[in-house]
This record gives C-alpha cells, sequence and structure tokens, in this order.
C-alpha cells in the first residue's frame, strides 16, 4: 500500500465546506419528512385519496430520499481517512447504502449522465 500523498487528500476547508453541506442536505431531508408526513395525515383522512394528490407525494418521498442519499455521499467524500488504493473499497461500501438506483447512478456511470429512475422503495403508506 502505498503512503497518502499531499495530492490525495483534500485540504481542511474543502472537507469542513463538505461536512457542513452533508448536514444541511440532511436538515433539508428531515423538513421534507415533516411536509411529507403533514400531507400524508391530511390524506388519510379522505375516504378515496387522488391518485394525482399520491404521485405528488411519492415525488415529495423520492426528493426527501434523494437529499438523504447526497447527504451519505457527500460525508463519504469529505472523509479523507483512506489512501486511494482503498478508496475504490470506501466508495463501493458507501454507494450501496444508498437508497435509490437513481443516486448510485451517480457514482457508477463513467459518462457522467444520470437517468432520474424515479423507482425503489417508497415509504409512504
Amino acid at each position: 500500500m502505498r503512503s497518502i500523498g499531499k495530492s490525495d487528500r483534500l485540504d481542511n476547508g474543502t472537507m469542513d465546506v463538505l461536512a457542513r453541506i452533508s448536514r444541511h442536505l440532511g436538515s433539508l431531508a428531515a423538513h421534507v419528512l415533516h411536509i411529507e408526513e403533514a400531507i400524508s395525515g391530511g390524506c388519510s383522512t379522505l375516504k378515496q385519496p387522488d391518485a394525482k394528490a399520491i404521485r405528488k407525494l411519492q415525488s415529495l418521498d423520492f426528493l426527501r430520499q434523494s437529499l438523504e442519499d447526497m447527504e451519505t455521499a457527500v460525508s463519504l467524500i469529505a472523509r479523507d481517512d483512506v489512501d486511494q488504493n482503498c478508496r475504490s473499497l470506501r466508495w463501493k461500501i458507501g454507494i450501496e447504502t444508498l437508497k435509490l438506483e437513481s443516486s448510485r447512478q451517480i457514482f457508477l456511470n463513467d459518462d457522467g449522465s444520470v437517468d432520474l429512475i424515479r423507482s425503489g422503495d417508497v415509504d409512504l403508506f
């Protein structure tokens, strides 16, 4: 295993900013969750919820899960505790923890394209 060179590390300022971005994404996800809960509480009182309203609520769920995934990803990027040889293993472990396939594709597609797949577990009802 080669030693960590200065060029392999993020500088402390960058790591601090990434950590703050990660925390901010987490707080945004928590805010969206509160909105989801408020809206779904209103939908549960309806005898027959509107399909369009349910789809919109599911899109909020997708947004929240995406924010949570990006919080996890940015947190992983901000960690600079392994050398370049181990970084791919850390990424593989981290990417597997992401909830949405569209989030994983950000890190797996070499051409930079992201297909916003809106599949995955929707945990609304």
